[in-house]
């Protein structure tokens, strides 16, 4: 049996929500990109620069993350039952 799926979600320091699909690569410049989709009513998908999504911005004269992750653990992990030694 799989493992149940547990999303990544991240939120922009603007204050949408995406979800993380993965990294791919360019294809010209071999620079890692993230690849993640808008959990907004478009659900449209984006691709930023690695460096650019896991860094900082200032805002308001503070460095904040670009974005940040929230952890939202699947219902499937919290219908589990705890494991019992017998």
């Amino acid at each position: 049996m799989k493992a149940p799926y547990n999303k990544r979600i991240f939120r922009h320091y603007k204050g949408n929500k995406y979800e993380y699909i993965g990294i791919a690569k360019d294809s010209e410049t071999r620079e890692e990109m993230v690849v993640y989709r808008s959990l907004e009513k478009e659900r449209q998908i984006w691709i930023r620069p690695k460096a650019d999504f896991f860094g900082t911005v200032t805002v308001d004269g503070k460095i904040v993350d670009r974005f940040q992750e929230i952890i939202e653990k699947s219902p499937l992990f919290q219908q589990q039952r705890p494991y019992r030694r017998w």
